[in-house]
C-alpha cells in the first residue's frame, strides 16, 4: 500500500513538472503578446495534462481520491491567463462529469473555483 501511494504521488509530481517545463519553454521565452492560436494550443495541452492527472489520483482511503489537478488549474490561471485556463476548465469539467461518481459535482466545483482563483489573482 505504501509503495502505491508513493508511485501515485510521483506520477502527479512528474506531470506537474512537465507543466512547468511547458511554461518555461514556450511561454516565458516569448514574452510578447501571444496569438489566440497559441493560447488555444496551450489550453488543449493543459487539458490533456489535467485529464491524465484525473486518471492517476492518489487514494487516501477507498472512495476518497486526491489529485493535483486543482493545483495545475489554479497555476494555469495565474501564469497562462484566462483563455488557456477556461479551455482547461471546460475540458476537465466535461471529463469529470463523464466519470460520474459521488464526488462528481464537488470535483466540478473544485475545477471551476481553482480556475477562477488563478485567473483573478
Amino acid at each position: 500500500m505504501e509503495n502505491s501511494i508513493i508511485i501515485e504521488l510521483l506520477q502527479n509530481t512528474g506531470l506537474l513538472l512537465a507543466f512547468t517545463m511547458l511554461y518555461g519553454n514556450f511561454w516565458i521565452k516569448n514574452k510578447n503578446n501571444k496569438p489566440i492560436g497559441t493560447k488555444i494550443l496551450i489550453g488543449i495541452i493543459l487539458s490533456g495534462i489535467g485529464i491524465v492527472l484525473m486518471y492517476t489520483p492518489w487514494y487516501w482511503v477507498p472512495g476518497i481520491a486526491f489529485d493535483t489537478r486543482s493545483v495545475m488549474i489554479s497555476i494555469s490561471g495565474l501564469f497562462f491567463g484566462p483563455i488557456p485556463t477556461v479551455i482547461t476548465m471546460i475540458t476537465t469539467s466535461i471529463v469529470r462529469y463523464s466519470m460520474g461518481g459521488d464526488g462528481m459535482w464537488m470535483g466540478i466545483c473544485v475545477i471551476i473555483s481553482s480556475g477562477l482563483i488563478g485567473i483573478l489573482l
